[in-house]
């Protein structure tokens, strides 16, 4: 890391000839450490600290940051740096999966001014953005360019969602418990450190994705400042790293609420309830910790052509939790107006109707920010609204969803797990969890009008159009299988159970969602 950093300086700063120069670092316990000797031109700054006064504008200006946690925090403050003419913003740690920093185009001086502007990896994970203008500009400007928006929140919030997240969550992980020392930020495997984590708590992607291949981190309390430790489980409790916690300090256990401190003081052995251990950590730790204010109504689509199973299907929708949910029913080849009501539109559409337009006819009457597919013969738990809300809000992805990672098939009456890489961004999810805002479906014409196919259509639009589509846990939802004629997908049923990891003799659901929906569901929990 010192050595990625110093090259960065030494290109950009050192050699040249600057009378002043700003090195303004964020992320790091001693930053004088790691860019070394500096000439006497150079300010070194440690934005983590006290910031002196510095010079209105400067001949260079370089931000050295660890994470991109660092990045939008010190992006969404207050902080003045000097303008100048030539920028540089090396970012030394960022995971696999993180997008490059990519500046927005601003209407503006700024945006005028740019010369010219590279972009490159720098090092195993670490990204440069050189930056040169005709007339001096505002360091600060290009730092919220990079973030896209600037921090939103009144108060700081202990976890920030852009950078701590599951994105990246593991099922199978392939080593052993670790244990965390809060007090110095150390994360020991045995006697070897893992990880050193900064003294604020606060987290960067980076040290979530170090932590993914162990199966979970025993928190050892003993004096750590409160706030710095109360950030630091709240962090890893969002990023659903599984949290083996007890006995929380007094102060601690006020700053991170009485749910979250009932929930990590175990971690289940089996990996099954491990993931289901760590999909409550992670909602409980968004919801009560990341600033979120309100999240978006969500319209729910379902067409059908069979009455009988309208009742069941507008049930679980009913006992979906945390999120303000209307509900358009399509009836195709029967009118459901009797199931009109203050939350429910209905529309009857004749039995030659595509699949497709029926749709796009639900959707023309909705009225929520987000629109949603719903299946009537599948399972839902109550929580499949509010995970999908939250996981788009993480992911930045243009369509959310979630895989068909558990499978109940009529036939043999049995329910199948298969695997699937959940917690990433993927070209498909299930037909039945599409879940997009109303800007992109929109934006990409809707679904296609055609009788079959319709759901994979929407995600081939979407991804033609340049969108994202991610896949967040797949223990909310249980696809039902009957005949394989009955189905787009016809498979039959040794298809499903040769690709089986886990099966279960009649139908299961994951048993994270306990309740899932009403007991006429006949849902079995265990």
């Amino acid at each position: 890391m010192i050595s990625e950093i110093r090259a960065t300086l030494d290109e950009v700063l050192v050699e040249r000839d600057l009378a002043v120069a700003v090195v303004a670092c964020a992320g790091f316990d001693e930053p004088a450490q790691l860019v070394g000797g500096l000439r006497d031109s150079t300010v070194l700054v440690n934005l983590d600290g006290p910031v002196p006064e510095l010079p209105a504008v400067a001949d260079g200006v370089a931000v050295v940051v660890r994470t991109p946690a660092d990045l939008f925090r010190i992006a969404g403050g207050t902080l003045t740096l000097p303008s100048s003419r030539r920028q540089v913003v090396h970012l030394v740690e960022a995971p696999a999966w993180w997008r490059p920093p990519l500046p927005f185009a601003a209407a503006g001086f700024a945006t005028r001014a740019l010369a010219s502007l590279r972009i490159g990896r720098h090092g195993d994970s670490g990204w440069v953005v050189e930056a040169h203008f005709s007339a001096a500009v505002p360091a600060g400007w290009l730092l919220r360019s990079l973030t896209a928006s600037p921090s939103a929140y009144r108060e700081e919030p202990l976890v920030d969602l852009r950078s701590v997240n599951p994105i990246g969550f593991l099922a199978e992980p392939e080593l052993g418990p670790v244990r965390l020392t809060v007090r110095d930020g150390a994360i020991l495997d045995g006697a070897t450190r893992v990880l050193a984590l900064p003294r604020s708590g606060r987290l960067g992607e980076s040290d979530i994705e170090r932590l993914r291949p162990f199966h979970s981190v025993t928190v050892d309390w003993q004096d750590a400042e409160p706030l710095a430790a109360a950030r630091l489980v709240a962090g890893l409790a969002a990023a659903g790293v599984p949290l083996h916690a007890p006995d929380v300090p007094a102060e601690q256990r006020a700053l991170l609420g009485a749910a979250l401190c009932e929930l990590i003081g175990t971690v289940p052995r089996d990996p099954l309830e491990r993931e289901e251990h760590s999909i409550r950590l992670r909602r409980t730790a968004m919801l009560a910790h990341a600033g979120i204010t309100r999240l978006p109504s969500v319209s729910v689509l379902l067409a059908t052509r069979r009455p009988d199973l309208v009742g069941f299907a507008l049930a679980q929708i009913g006992d979906q939790r945390g999120v303000d949910v209307e509900i358009v029913v399509a009836g195709h080849g029967f009118d459901p107006a009797p199931l009109a009501g203050a939350r429910v539109t209905t529309l009857e559409c004749a039995g030659n109707v595509p699949l497709g337009a029926m749709l796009n006819l639900a959707a023309e009457r909705a009225s929520g920010e987000v629109l949603t597919k719903w299946d009537d013969d599948d399972w839902y738990s109550p929580d499949h609204l509010l995970d999908l809300s939250l996981a788009a809000r993480y992911s930045g992805a243009e369509l959310t969803g979630a895989p068909a990672e558990l499978i109940y098939l009529e036939g043999p009456d049995v329910t199948v797990r298969h695997r699937w890489r959940t917690e990433s961004r993927q070209d498909f999810v299930a037909g039945g969890t599409l879940f997009l805002p109303r800007t992109v479906f929109d934006a990409v014409g809707g679904f296609r009008p055609i009788p079959k196919t319709v759901d994979g259509e929407l995600l081939r639009a979407v991804r033609q159009a340049g969108g994202q589509i991610y896949q967040a846990h797949g223990l909310g939802y249980v696809l039902r299988r009957g005949r394989p004629e009955l189905h787009t997908w016809q498979e039959n049923d040794d298809y499903f159970l040769d690709r089986a990891v886990s099966r279960w003799a009649g139908l299961r659901s994951a048993s994270h969602a306990s309740t899932w929906a009403s007991s006429a569901l006949d849902i079995a929990s265990t």
